[in-house]
């Protein structure tokens, strides 16, 4: 899925779905993939991952993979609460697996 929303306000489109819908797409889907932006970024998905009565207590794992293709190329996992306290950089993709 994609949350990211792109520079140009005018050439924005409606996504299919939005960030909060994380946690009750994991309780379909094993593995999620996440385009990010700037404020739709890992930390915010972690948080919400935390704070949902759908996932808190479930066992999941996030990678974060940013940069892919460049130089400074780096994939990160941790649970939700690890990857809250971290600062990453762009752009990146996250996978959350259940």
């Amino acid at each position: 899925m994609s949350v990211h929303r792109g520079p140009y306000p005018e050439k924005r489109r409606k996504p299919e779905f939005e960030i909060t819908d994380i946690p009750s797409l994991l309780q379909n889907h094993p593995t999620i993939a996440v385009l990010t932006d700037a404020e739709k970024n890992p930390v915010v998905i972690a948080e919400i991952l935390s704070s949902s009565p759908l996932t808190r207590n479930a066992r999941l794992v996030i990678y974060v993979c940013e940069q892919l293709g460049y130089s400074g190329e780096k994939i990160s996992e941790g649970t939700p609460e690890e990857i809250a306290g971290m600062v990453f950089s762009e752009p990146n993709v996250v996978i959350i697996k259940t």
